[in-house]
């Protein structure tokens, strides 16, 4: 995390504890990630790509910062019917990635995969830094929404996740964060 400057994690991370970006940023060896913690992360990935199976022809954006950016700029050009996933944006040094770009007719859906029950007010927040970002890059978001787990699910196999998601569209509020 180191050297990427201003990122929506570091600014989420001072929202929730200004000590904890400061160790992020400047000593991340006395930063002290539990079992549990790390566990949570690990759920977090597994849930994002549960997700992304319900795009199979989705383009998953890799690597680093710079080639993130241009692979990002280029998928839009050349593919803008096709789903993005970790598409990366970059403003005024604010660096982004969102989960699942989604296009629609005149722009695209900003769809936010979360491990949680239930949507929390951070999660707003993150929301809204991403859209903010992606809207000054000229991107026209037409709905914003946040995935959540389903708790009623149960799995009955053959890999079939159809309802792990509960699907909040949050457009408004997210909104009337930005403006």
């Amino acid at each position: 995390m180191q050297g990427l400057g201003l990122t929506k994690s570091r600014i989420i991370a001072w929202k929730q504890c200004p000590k904890r970006l400061w160790l992020e940023t400047h000593r991340r060896d006395l930063l002290d990630i539990s079992d549990a913690l790390q566990t949570t992360f690990e759920i977090g990935f597994e849930v994002n790509e549960v997700a992304r199976r319900f795009y199979p022809n989705g383009i998953l954006i890799k690597g680093e910062l710079s080639a993130a950016l241009l692979a990002t700029k280029s998928a839009i050009q050349t593919a803008p019917d096709l789903p993005l996933f970790e598409a990366t944006f970059q403003h005024d040094g604010l660096l982004v990635r969102s989960d699942l770009l989604l296009p629609k007719t005149h722009g695209y859906t900003m769809t936010t995969v979360k491990a949680s029950a239930s949507i929390k007010p951070n999660q707003l927040d993150d929301c809204a830094i991403e859209a903010w970002v992606i809207v000054q890059n000229g991107i026209s978001l037409q709905d914003i929404e946040i995935a959540h787990i389903n708790t009623a699910f149960v799995y009955q196999g053959n890999d079939d996740y159809q309802g792990l998601f509960n699907l909040k569209n949050v457009t408004q509020a997210v909104e009337a964060k930005i403006h």
